[in-house]
């Protein structure tokens, strides 16, 4: 069996958690899950984070409790880091956490005005931690904007072993999700889809109290129109042509270039 190594790299609130729900029990074997994880390599960390589809009940069982564990799967997901900083670093230098022989970098972006609305919403109502960055903060907003079009960016021109995930449509389209699971060598299935994790509260508009399909995923914008950081993204002509590629890119499947397997160190 192939042994997968999977960075996953999102802004918070983009449905991250949900499709690390969907994604994970799709890999057959041992797998290790760091959500949120630290730049700097750490191959000390002896717990895997929770996710709603570990959870017998649900999915996956196969749970890997160690980094260095002879692991069949290692899915490390980022959270509003720097993304060419971070893919500047080989993902496994000097096989830290064992060999591999297949790499993904995954990357997911959702539409900037129902990511920049669910922010706002998740800081609004007193959700937001201490580390979140907050659309009314100018600063915390520039670097936003800056983080969504590098990741765009990197979505629309792909490297090899690299796939960009529009979220939008893949909560939307069934045959987009056959497609995604096509192209990273999975079977496919919706199981996980309808879980929604604990992980950062759920939804910022329905917490935990709906199923995703009865949540307006794809319809975040209401109330906040007038609001300046909408009126900002709205003047962004540059957001706006990445916005407007990615629609049409993702309008059809979009197959990926092979995996990625990195030469040995040295």
């Amino acid at each position: 069996m192939d042994k997968t190594f999977i960075r996953f790299f999102g802004i918070r609130r983009s449905g991250n958690h949900a499709l690390h729900n969907w994604l994970i029990p799709k890999f057959s074997g041992r797998i290790y899950y760091k959500n949120n994880a630290a730049v700097t390599v750490k191959v000390k960390v002896k717990d895997c984070n929770n996710l709603n589809c570990f959870n017998p009940k649900h999915n996956y069982t196969h749970i890997s409790r160690a980094t260095i564990d002879n692991n069949d799967v290692m899915f490390i997901a980022y959270e509003d880091k720097d993304l060419l900083k971070t893919l500047s670093i080989p993902p496994n230098l000097d096989d830290v956490y064992g060999p591999y022989n297949k790499y993904h970098d995954i990357f997911v972006v959702r539409s900037p005005y129902n990511l920049f609305c669910s922010k706002a919403r998740h800081y609004d109502s007193g959700q937001a931690v201490r580390h979140d960055l907050c659309v009314h903060k100018r600063e915390n907003f520039n670097k936003l904007v800056s983080l969504w079009k590098d990741m765009a960016t990197r979505m629309l021109d792909p490297q090899e072993g690299e796939v960009g995930i529009y979220y939008d449509m893949w909560h939307a389209d069934p045959d987009y999700r056959k497609a995604i699971c096509h192209n990273l060598g999975v079977p496919f299935n919706d199981k996980g889809k309808h879980l929604v994790s604990n992980n950062g509260g759920g939804s910022s508009f329905d917490q935990l109290t709906k199923k995703p399909e009865e949540m307006n995923l794809l319809n975040r914008t209401e109330g906040y129109e007038e609001y300046e950081f909408y009126l900002k993204l709205c003047e962004d002509a540059k957001l706006n042509k990445l916005y407007n590629n990615i629609k049409d890119s993702f309008s059809s499947p979009v197959l990926l270039k092979p995996p990625l397997e990195w030469p040995a160190a040295g």
